[in-house]
């Protein structure tokens, strides 16, 4: 279930070499496929890896379920047990915001969490950014970004990976997961299933000097169905891409 990767990010800070993440994404707990015990077992496996920071990216119960609000509540107890050196930091998905994304913010502050709604903290140097999901809520990243210092060494959480084009170049790394990998992961088939109109269904993109993982998630959405698309908790260990070789001069 733990996918770790090593990434080399264009202008991440030497001083932040080595730096680990863990990302949870998609939960969709009470969906048939996940329930809270799953939750717990998340919960421990991550906390087993004692990564620097953990992100939550976002849709923690599943709304089409018919007690989706005491499994929110449910889940997100259990989320309160993440233990990391950095702190843990969440953001809402769309299904979070579709049964009340205000009590879920709540109930995770509650527990220590805090959550980053077109936001940024300051970590010593380290700008953890959170914009809001562009489906449901509403999504501004110029305020989210408002406060980070031009240059500054950015990670972005946003649910939604379309979002990723319209990140400055501060957005060393983004952070989504609202895909589940497609849960069906088959050529042609799962850019269609997966709610990305940008073809952003699991993995990296780079673009430029920025790059953007699309976690799997845990949970499945609909259907308890997965095929080709295992669950993961991604662990990303965050390194600085070697320096480029000088272009040697012109002789005259």
């Amino acid at each position: 279930m733990v996918r770790r990767l090593d990434l080399d990010l264009a202008g991440w800070p030497p001083e932040l070499d080595g730096l680990r993440i863990g990302a949870v994404a998609d939960l969709h707990t009470g969906s048939g496929y996940m329930d809270t015990a799953r939750v717990r077992r998340v919960v421990e496996r991550l906390n087993g890896e004692s990564p620097d920071l953990v992100a939550l990216l976002g849709d923690y119960a599943d709304a089409s379920g018919a007690d989706a609000k005491a499994q929110e509540a449910a889940a997100i107890a259990e989320l309160g047990r993440l233990r990391a050196r950095l702190g843990v930091y969440a953001v809402l998905g769309n299904h979070d915001l579709a049964v009340g994304g205000r009590r879920a913010a709540a109930m995770l502050r509650e527990t220590g969490i805090p959550v980053l709604r077109n936001g940024a903290f300051d970590l010593a140097g380290l700008w953890l950014v959170g914009v809001d999901d562009p489906n449901r809520g509403t999504a501004r990243v110029g305020e989210a970004f408002r406060n980070v210092p031009d240059g500054a060494a950015a990670i972005v959480l946003s649910h939604d990976p379309d979002l990723f084009p319209r990140l400055p170049d501060e957005a060393r790394l983004t952070l989504s997961g609202p895909t589940t990998g497609a849960q069906v992961a088959l050529p042609l088939v799962d850019e269609l299933i997966a709610p990305t109109r940008r073809g952003y269904v699991s993995g990296l993109v780079r673009d430029g000097g920025k790059t953007l993982y699309v976690s799997r998630g845990v949970g499945t959405s609909h259907l308890p169905l997965r095929f080709r698309a295992p669950p993961e908790i991604a662990l990303l260990t965050l390194r600085p891409s070697p320096a480029q070789p000088a272009e040697p001069a012109a002789s005259g």
